[in-house]
């Protein structure tokens, strides 16, 4: 045991003896994850979220709708069964004839990607009559 706790060469050394290629741990730590070539720690990149994948409801199929975070089967059928109908003219429409997406799933969906003619949701003008909010 006192020869594993000694210095670094003896493990090299202990190591030839037994026919494993040991190497200075100056080395294994130089190449360890994280790290540089000369050992220095790397700076890490907070991770960003990926960018969603454009998916237009019109043309989707339905494993592009299935995978669409928050979008389950049942909104899938629904939203397939108001499109075979005829396409959707734009996001007002699409909350008009399908059933369960309002102005909180409009806004997820978008976020995850979904589009109606190429268009993510914005909020609907104001009615005729109010102003917007500022």
């Amino acid at each position: 045991m006192a020869l594993l706790r000694s210095s670094r060469w003896h493990l090299v050394l202990l190591g030839a003896v037994l026919g494993a290629a040991l190497v200075p741990l100056e080395s294994a730590w130089a190449q360890a994850p994280g790290r540089d070539a000369s050992g220095s720690a790397l700076r890490m990149e907070p991770a960003r979220p990926a960018q969603p994948h454009a998916v237009d409801v019109n043309t989707a199929t339905e494993a592009d709708l299935d995978a669409l975070l928050g979008f389950g089967p049942a909104h899938t059928a629904r939203l397939l069964a108001a499109r075979q109908q005829q396409a959707f003219s734009d996001w007002a429409d699409l909350m008009r004839r399908t059933p369960g997406v309002g102005v909180r799933t409009a806004r997820r969906l978008s976020a995850a990607g979904l589009r109606v003619h190429g268009q993510p949701y914005g909020e609907p003008p104001p009615a005729p009559g109010q102003t917007a909010p500022q």
